[in-house]
C-alpha cells in the first residue's frame, strides 16, 4: 500500500473557467469534446474518478463550498485548470486564493506564484532581484507618456506588449518596434483594445528586443530533483528560415493560426516547429528554468520561455507561465515538448496531482516523502 502522502485521491474535481456571454457559458480553450476526452484518458490511466466543474465568477462560491464539503468526507484534490486575467475576464486568482483559504487540495499555482507571474514586469523585478538574466524592460503606467523613459532605459529595437496576457494576445509583427513614431502606434493600439482584450488597465510593457533562438522548458515538482523541480528536456522554437530574424516569436495570428496581412510563408505552412534544444545546453537551460521559477515563487509546474542572445551569447528568461497548458496534443506546446522528451503525460499528471494532494503538509515535511512515480 502506498504511503498516505504518496498515493493518489479517491476523486478529482476539474475547476474548468468560463465566462457568460449573451447568456451562455462559453470556455474558448478549455471546454473542447477532445480535452474532456483526455483528460478522462489520464484520470483512467490512474485509477482516478473525475468531475469536470465549469467555474465562473458568479457560481464560484457555490463550487468551492462544494469542494471544501467533499474534502471532509473522502481524498480528493481539485485540478485547477483555471488561468483567467483582468483583461480576459476569466475567473482566476479568485479561484486560487478561495481554494487556499479553504485549505482545499488543490494543483497548480498558489496565489502567491499566480500574482507574481500574472504581471510580467513584477516576475522582471524578481528575476533581477534573484540574478537571473532577464531582457531590459521598462512599464508603462502611462502609456505614451512614458516612452521617452523607456526607451532610454531600454533602446531600440524595443518590443511593445501587454503586461498581463497569456497565449500570445496584444502581440503581433509589429510589436518590435525601431522609432518612436511605430512605438507610439502600438502603445496606442493596445490601449485601444486589441485580440478581443482590454491592457489599458495594467499598463504595457517596453521590452529590450532579444534576437536570436528561442527555447521552452516545462518544470514540475518532484523534491527527488535538484531544488525539487524536475526538468522535461528543454524544446526549442524553430522557426522557418524564410521567417526574418526579426519576426521569429509568437506573434497572436501565427500562435493560433489565424488570417493575417502580408503572410509571409504559404497558407498551410507552420512558421515554426519543435526540436530538442542541443544537448550541450540542455544543463545550463534546466538551471536557468529552475532558478527563475523558484526566483518568483514557483510551485506545481510551469513553463519557462527563454531566448537566447547570439551577439552576447546569454540566456534571457522572458517569462515563466504558471497555470501553463497541460496537453499530450502535437498542437499543443507541452505535447510537442514530451513527444520530443520520450516522457509521458500521465508522468506529468501524477506529479501534479500528488503535489496538490499535499498541499499543507508544508514544504519540509514534502521535500522527505518519496513519489510513487515511473521516472
Amino acid at each position: 500500500m502506498a504511503h498516505p502522502a504518496t498515493a493518489l485521491p479517491e476523486l478529482v474535481l476539474v475547476f474548468a473557467p468560463y465566462v457568460e456571454r449573451s447568456g451562455v457559458l462559453t470556455s474558448e480553450h478549455y471546454d473542447l469534446p477532445e480535452y474532456r476526452t483526455e483528460i478522462g484518458s489520464w484520470m483512467d490511466a490512474l485509477g482516478v474518478a473525475w468531475q469536470w466543474r465549469p467555474v465562473t465568477s458568479a457560481n464560484l462560491q457555490d463550487e468551492l463550498e462544494n469542494a471544501a464539503a467533499t474534502a471532509r468526507s473522502q481524498r480528493m484534490v481539485v485540478f485547477n485548470l483555471c488561468d483567467g486575467t483582468s483583461s480576459d475576464g476569466y475567473p482566476g486568482l479568485e479561484v486560487v486564493e478561495g481554494l487556499a483559504r479553504r485549505s482545499i487540495p488543490y494543483t497548480g499555482a498558489d496565489p502567491v506564484f499566480y500574482r507574481n507571474t500574472t504581471s510580467k514586469a513584477v516576475s522582471k523585478a524578481m528575476f533581477v532581484a534573484a540574478s537571473v538574466p532577464t531582457a531590459p524592460s521598462y512599464l508603462l503606467r502611462s502609456g505614451i507618456a512614458d516612452l521617452g523613459a523607456a526607451i532610454e532605459q531600454v533602446g531600440f529595437p524595443i518590443m511593445i506588449k501587454p503586461d498581463v496576457s497569456a497565449g500570445s494576445y496584444g502581440i503581433q509583427v509589429d510589436s518590435v518596434c525601431y522609432d518612436r513614431a511605430s512605438a507610439e502606434r502600438k502603445i496606442g493600439q493596445l490601449l485601444a483594445g486589441l485580440h478581443g482584450q482590454h491592457f489599458a488597465e495594467n499598463g504595457i510593457l517596453a521590452e529590450a528586443f532579444v534576437q536570436g533562438r528561442e527555447f521552452t522548458v516545462l518544470a514540475v515538482e518532484d523534491p527527488r530533483q535538484p531544488m525539487g523541480l524536475l526538468v522535461v528536456p528543454a524544446a526549442e522554437r524553430v522557426f522557418d528560415a524564410r521567417v526574418p530574424a526579426n519576426e521569429r516569436f509568437l506573434a497572436f495570428e501565427r500562435y493560433w493560426v489565424l488570417p493575417e496581412a502580408n503572410r509571409r510563408l504559404p497558407e498551410g505552412e507552420p512558421y515554426y516547429h519543435y526540436d530538442l534544444a542541443p544537448g550541450d545546453w540542455q544543463e545550463a537551460l534546466a538551471d536557468i528554468t529552475r532558478r527563475a521559477m523558484r526566483a518568483v515563487g514557483g510551485c506545481a509546474y510551469a513553463r519557462a520561455d527563454i531566448r537566447y542572445d547570439e551577439a552576447r551569447r546569454q540566456f534571457y528568461v522572458l517569462e515563466v507561465n504558471a497555470q501553463c497548458g497541460l496537453s499530450a496534443d502535437d498542437s499543443a506546446t507541452v505535447g510537442s515538448m514530451l513527444r520530443l522528451s520520450g516522457f509521458s503525460i500521465v508522468d506529468i499528471i501524477q506529479r501534479v496531482i500528488i503535489h496538490g494532494s499535499n498541499r499543507g503538509q508544508g514544504a519540509a515535511a514534502l521535500v522527505r516523502q518519496e513519489i510513487a512515480v515511473s521516472k
